[in-house]
């Protein structure tokens, strides 16, 4: 009878140590973190590029080229993840973790950037000499409007902070 009363908890107990040596948490080891299921370190790799320089600077425009295919290339693989709360949580944390002159210098390279962008996404044929200029920055051949427009707008809501 004590036999059969213990089968249950123990066999519970063996499944739970079971499922965590399968996890990695063990005692005395760390569980790994979850990740986001999303590029976020591509996204800020994106974001610094946008700073990378300063306008006025030699090869600004081609480096605006550059920051602009950043963004284009990551946009264009991340059409619909994350959700856009997390992609405004992420641009944020980024955007807060600069220094004021780098938020301002984002600011200011900003609007250049965008311009470039989707200059690039409504006739890339037409820019290949600029594109090549540049180092042919982009990934893709094509981009599409709304993957880089739902960036785009994540990005402007912080426009100023």
């Amino acid at each position: 009878m004590k036999r059969s009363a213990l089968r249950g908890p123990v066999c519970l107990v063996l499944a739970l140590a079971l499922a965590l040596s399968l996890s990695g948490c063990l005692p005395g080891s760390s569980c790994p973190v979850s990740a986001p299921d999303w590029d976020e370190d591509g996204l800020h790799l994106a974001l610094e590029q946008c700073v990378s320089y300063g306008s006025g600077e030699a090869g600004s425009s081609l480096k605006a080229v550059i920051a602009a295919c950043g963004l284009l290339d990551w946009a264009e693989e991340h059409p619909e993840a994350p959700a856009d709360s997390e992609l405004s949580d992420s641009i944020e944390g980024w955007l807060s973790d600069q220094e004021l002159a780098v938020r301002e210098q984002f600011w200011e390279n900003w609007p250049a950037i965008d311009q470039q962008a989707r200059e690039i996404q409504a006739d890339p044929e037409g820019l290949d000499e600029l594109l090549a200029s540049a180092g042919d920055p982009q990934s893709h051949e094509s981009y599409t409007l709304a993957s880089y427009d739902r960036l785009c707008g994540c990005v402007s809501a912080f426009e100023g902070v």
